[in-house]
């Protein structure tokens, strides 16, 4: 599939040149840093996780733990993105080395996503408009951050954990999917009654169409919801929204940003949405074998076409953070290559 060795030296690299700063996204081939994490340092910590996991050389457990002390006040943000940046980091770091302390610190963080449950779905922020009092958000991001409480319901069989995110996928399933299996980005509720208000996008083409990472963030997460809770009706969610990522796929397996933007071709592609998809495909793959294909096909061609040059930062080109802002376009993302090493791990032996 890969020369493996050719990413560990991409790895190397950047290790070698960020001084303890998090990688988020490239601009002309350079990683743009900071020093918080902000949403996505569990990525950068998960990719050292699987380079070490792959070579057993120690110097990616180093730089693992190095970052780990430099992520962990991130445990105390109110915010829903806790199961990217805690997931990766040490729920992947405790898994590989059993290390009880990452176990300890992973539970806290899924206590404090729990905290945010609002006794309906995990909301995102309140509305402040005087005319919107108890109204509130969630995204569908929030489906693959459920990882987080997934995993601690699996490691402590505490009911808690299961019923929290049952409620949130229910939720989900039932005011974010559409007709056409497609999948809205934002929906505002109104609280405490859970009544839908809207459907909304901040990244995609408009409010009615699908971005295509949001159709991959569902896809992952209701594959990973039916493959720990065995819900029937997550297995034939996550179909339907498999079934529209391939049918909507180009010829060459990678999405564009959305998929109904009127002006595909000439429009950006977004390869981290490509590698997300393949991830929730392969968890699909366990129960249904005909959709291993579909993620050979994606990861073949990321492989083929859309590896960056040795010149270039990050390992996928082709990442597309936020169009509307023009933030982020034709990139390396380091959630985008996280997810390609988590494929790639997953076709190894699919145990993690």
């Amino acid at each position: 599939m890969v020369d493996k060795e050719i990413i560990l030296s991409k790895i190397d690299k950047s290790a070698n040149k960020l001084n303890g700063k998090f990688p988020h996204i490239t601009k002309d081939g350079i990683w743009q840093t900071n020093e918080d994490g902000f949403w996505t340092g569990g990525f950068w910590i998960g990719i050292l996780w699987w380079a070490y996991l792959w070579s057993k050389n120690d110097k990616y457990k180093n730089w693992a733990y190095e970052y780990l002390e430099l992520l962990k006040n991130q445990i105390e943000v109110k915010t829903l993105d806790l199961g990217f940046l805690f997931y990766p980091s040490f729920v992947l770091g405790y898994q590989i080395t059993k290390d009880i302390y990452l176990k300890k610190v992973s539970l806290q963080a899924c206590d404090n996503l729990l905290a945010q449950f609002n006794g309906k779905f995990f909301g995102g922020w309140w509305l402040d408009d005087e005319e919107k009092p108890n109204h509130q958000i969630t995204t569908i991001d929030t489906m693959t951050n459920l990882s987080l409480i997934w995993w601690a319901y699996e490691e402590t069989k505490e009911k808690k954990y299961l019923n929290v995110c049952i409620e949130h996928t229910k939720i989900t399933q039932k005011n974010f999917l559409r007709e056409n299996g497609s999948t809205a980005h934002v929906v505002e509720f109104k609280i405490p009654d859970g009544k839908k208000i809207k459907e909304q996008t901040h990244q995609g083409y408009n409010h009615n169409s699908c971005w295509s990472r949001g159709q991959a963030w569902a896809l992952y997460g209701f594959a990973k919801a039916y493959n720990v809770s065995k819900e029937e009706g997550f297995l034939a969610t996550a179909m339907v929204l498999a079934d529209y990522f391939i049918k909507n796929l180009p010829i060459d397996f990678v999405p564009y940003y959305d998929f109904e933007d009127p002006n595909i071709p000439d429009v950006p592609k977004d390869s981290s949405a490509a590698v997300i998809a393949a991830c929730g495909l392969l968890d699909l793959a366990k129960e249904l074998d005909d959709y291993r294909q579909p993620a050979l096909n994606i990861l073949n061609s990321l492989t083929q076409g859309y590896l960056t040059s040795q010149n270039h930062d990050g390992i996928l080109t082709a990442g597309c953070y936020h169009l509307p802002l023009k933030e982020g376009i034709n990139c390396s993302t380091i959630w985008g290559d996280y997810y390609y090493l988590e494929a790639l791990s997953k076709l190894d032996d699919g145990s993690i």
